[in-house]
């Protein structure tokens, strides 16, 4: 009896504690609070594909929260907002409005400059909520709760990847995004919100595709004489499976917000265009909840599987857009960052150079010119 009233005791305090963690996680959950910098590009943003995956591999290090700190205090994320909105141009003569195109990252103010400095090491004039060396700022404003709300998940499992077979050859996706925003007319945001895993997800994944492989391998050819080759279609899809392994995992929430639906449909076909062995599927049943929920960047409280992604794929959906892109009004930072060396005198060096007392210059030699 006394070891049962133990057992007990213990399963109610575990039990209690499972729920306070909950309940912790919820609150911070609500709490958390998020900034949204502009990040400013360049006129020759360009980067090779091994350092946009060491990029997003930077940013999930800097994001993830360490195991002690992912139970008491829950995982913040991080987001990539394409928002197209009214630029009003008033002068004394005439008032035009146009839209303007801006690549925007939402995250906490503390890890704002890690982040620059991860996307500095693959686009080197890239800079976020700065346009020189003054501290990165946020944006000013807020966005307003969408009249339209479409959210996109994986069609298949993670095992499948949204990699392209010739996406080295292709522009980045955002491109076609921003073309479609600015086609459309009205203001828009396009939403990519990312939360790192916990890092025992990459040995799931990893146990994950070597099923996926004994599944093409063995249960397909059930029955097929040995040595017989896999097909086309098997030998493609190992390839792909084996590009997305070994590489962070991400939960991703996709979403496109605008004022009607015929807007929302046509950003989506371009969210929707590039695919792979797999693609975003639109989620069908957007609640008013989500829709309210969208200005705050809140996250969905439990993710779908088909939300998971690698942090190839994340390479592959972020990749910058390029000085090439036409016919989208996007602000460029003309001036490339190249920091000065140090014996460069600086603005802090003014005491330096200060003028001298008046005792000292009248101790002074005269010059020649004022002798003469």
């Amino acid at each position: 009896m006394v070891a049962l009233e133990v057992l007990a005791g213990l399963a109610a305090t575990t039990l209690a504690g499972v729920v306070g963690l909950l309940a912790r996680g919820l609150w911070l959950r609500a709490d958390r609070r998020y900034a949204l910098y502009e990040l400013h590009l360049s006129t020759h943003d360009h980067a090779k594909p091994q350092d946009l995956e060491d990029m997003v591999e930077a940013i999930a290090n800097v994001v993830r929260a360490w195991p002690v700190e992912r139970i008491w205090r829950g995982q913040p994320s991080f987001a990539f907002e394409l928002i197209c909105d009214q630029l009003d141009d008033t002068t004394e003569k005439a008032t035009q409005t146009e839209m303007e195109w801006s690549l925007n990252v939402r995250c906490q103010p503390a890890s704002v400059a890690a982040l620059d400095g991860a996307l500095a090491a693959a686009y080197p004039d890239v800079r976020l909520g700065r346009a020189h060396g003054q501290p990165p700022r946020p944006r000013a404003g807020r966005l307003r709760t969408p009249a339209v709300l479409l959210r996109f998940r994986k069609e298949r499992s993670f095992v499948y990847p949204l990699l392209a077979a010739e996406e080295l050859l292709a522009s980045p996706p955002i491109e076609q995004i921003a073309l479609a925003q600015i086609s459309a007319g009205g203001p828009s945001v396009v939403r990519f919100q990312l939360t790192p895993t916990p890092l025992f997800f990459d040995g799931l994944a990893r146990g994950r595709y070597r099923r996926h492989e004994r599944h093409l391998v063995g249960a397909r050819h059930l029955g097929a004489r040995p040595g017989q080759p896999l097909s086309t279609l098997d030998r493609v899809e190992m390839a792909s499976a084996g590009r997305a392994q070994n590489r962070s995992m991400f939960w991703l929430e996709a979403s496109v917000a605008a004022d009607d639906q015929a807007t929302c449909r046509q950003i989506g076909a371009a969210v929707q265009a590039r695919r792979g062995e797999n693609r975003l599927r639109r989620i069908v049943g957007t609640t008013g909840a989500q829709r309210r929920r969208f200005p705050s960047a809140v996250r969905p409280l439990i993710p779908s599987p088909r939300a998971l992604v690698s942090a190839a794929e994340v390479a592959h959906l972020l990749a910058l857009p390029s000085a090439r892109m036409k016919g989208v009004p996007v602000r460029r930072m003309t001036v490339p960052r190249i920091p000065a060396p140090p014996q460069v005198m600086r603005a802090t060096d003014n005491a330096t150079i200060a003028t001298p007392p008046a005792a000292e210059v009248a101790k002074a030699p005269a010059s020649a010119a004022d002798r003469r």
